[in-house]
């Protein structure tokens, strides 16, 4: 499959972009840490119902919230915890018919080490960074985060606490949920604007995709390692996008029997939208922050996400 005939060297250079993989980066130094600390089987979806569960207890749809993740993918995620013995879930003493999700003694000592790795990685980051402009950039970025996007379609609220965090403030307002919420927002307002160009068939799950594929084409394999995720979850969000026209499937040209996933027209059609898209919402964020303060954020944050890129794969 040729290259369209127009320029996307924007797709790794722009904002989102950075900021999705400087929170990348943090998540796998976080995750690293959990490893070293015995918990290598405590998954990233875990990780994120950890920092979502208030330390009384949560509902399903306050975690959902808290996470910015899908009722059922949170439901997903508690039953896991649950079969682990590290969550239990109690009837609500102000309503009968809701249950509440509660930490088992296993749980808060997971997220005691859970805190621990968010230190740590929070360290790392201010040491790439520096720590004045870490400061300032959960500050702003914390408040560009809380600001609704405004959708058709697109959930309008990206994440956020219920409050009730007490002594577990620390997992609100570390760098790195800073990071996850600022990228997810940036996205959310990007693919906003893509659907008002004609696209709403396109949810945000296939950015993951879109994000890694190739213009010349990609083997699964290889997107489903850039994504970090399984073979099987890729193959998923790959048969989704071609029902919807947006990739193909065709003869690898280096191994006959291997396949490779390519755009197809309208999918170069979704990728130049969101090419435009990207650029009012990092021209947006601009006009908010400052432009030489984006500036600074994009250089900074690519030379942190880049810094151990190698020793962190996974």
């Amino acid at each position: 499959m040729q290259p369209p005939p127009f320029d996307t060297s924007w797709r790794r250079n722009n904002l989102g972009y950075h900021l999705f993989a400087a929170n990348d980066r943090f998540l796998r130094e976080k995750m690293a840490r959990m490893a070293a600390a015995g918990h290598g089987e405590v998954t990233e979806a875990l990780l994120t119902l950890f920092v979502s569960i208030d330390s009384e207890g949560s509902r399903i749809t306050d975690i959902a919230a808290n996470a910015g993740l899908t009722k059922q993918s949170v439901v997903d995620s508690v039953n896991r915890a649950e079969r682990a013995g590290w969550v239990a879930r109690f009837s609500d003493p102000q309503d009968k018919r809701q249950r509440i999700v509660h930490f088992t003694q296993e749980g808060r000592t997971i997220l005691t080490r859970l805190r621990a790795a968010v230190t740590g990685a929070e360290q790392d980051l201010e040491a790439s960074v520096g720590a004045a402009f870490l400061a300032e950039f959960k500050q702003r970025f914390g408040a560009y985060s809380a600001l609704p996007v405004e959708d058709l379609g697109v959930v309008d609220v990206v994440g956020g606490s219920k409050g009730g965090r007490g002594d577990a403030a620390w997992r609100s307002g570390n760098g790195g949920r800073v990071l996850a919420l600022a990228s997810r927002r940036f996205a959310r307002e990007a693919l906003a604007l893509v659907h008002r160009e004609g696209f709403d068939d396109v949810g945000e799950v296939l950015i993951a995709l879109l994000r890694n594929l190739d213009l010349e084409g990609t083997r699964l394999t290889d997107l489903a390692i850039r994504a970090r995720m399984t073979k099987q979850s890729m193959r998923e969000l790959v048969d989704r996008a071609e029902a919807l026209d947006l990739v193909a499937r065709v003869p690898d040209p280096l191994d006959q029997r291997a396949k490779t996933i390519g755009f197809t027209q309208r999918g170069l059609a979704v990728l130049a939208a969101f090419g435009r898209a990207i650029a009012i919402t990092e021209a947006e964020a601009e006009a908010m922050m400052g432009g030489p303060f984006i500036a600074q954020s994009k250089a900074l944050l690519r030379h942190y996400a880049l810094e151990r890129e190698q020793e962190l794969l996974i």
